[in-house]
């Protein structure tokens, strides 16, 4: 009798022990949202679409919410946010997500957008021209951008 109390007691023991290990034999609460990756700072062209991405692990049924300078981005509900046309205007924005699940909420760092002018090629110099006093003269310049034709005025 005394060993067959004995085997009882190591059979529980082991038994206990085996639930300890795997988290106790029931449902373990899984780990809240966490950013494994990104968003990055985006350096664009004006016009030029510019997107920012992340990825999380943790949580299950997660949604995503996209900030620009902490403030809600409508419709902005998915891993990735582009932004199809900025404008220098736009240059220096904070952009970040939030990222919610059943079991918590995280925010990512913010990512910076930079946004650049196109840089201008000019084909054809003025060319020097001499000139006496109440002469009209004229000075043509041809130039251009990646983004089109340039206007300019000179007084």
């Amino acid at each position: 009798m005394k060993a067959l109390r004995v085997l009882v007691f190591w059979a529980m023991t082991a038994v206990v022990m085996v639930l300890v290990g795997c988290g106790g034999g029931g449902d373990s609460p899984l780990p809240p949202p966490q950013v494994t990756q990104g968003p990055s700072a985006v350096s664009v062209e004006v016009g030029n679409p510019a997107t920012f991405s992340v990825t999380a692990s943790g949580g299950e049924q997660m949604t995503y919410q996209w900030l620009r300078n902490g403030a809600e981005i409508a419709a902005a509900t998915q891993a990735s946010y582009t932004l199809a046309a900025p404008t220098l205007q736009d240059s220096g924005f904070g952009f970040s997500v939030r990222i919610n699940s059943s079991t918590g909420t995280t925010t990512s760092a913010v990512a910076m957008l930079s946004v650049t002018a196109p840089p201008i090629t000019i084909a054809n110099q003025p060319q020097s021209v001499t000139s006496y006093s109440g002469v009209a003269v004229t000075l043509s310049v041809t130039a251009s951008t990646s983004r089109g034709t340039l206007s300019y005025q000179t007084d």
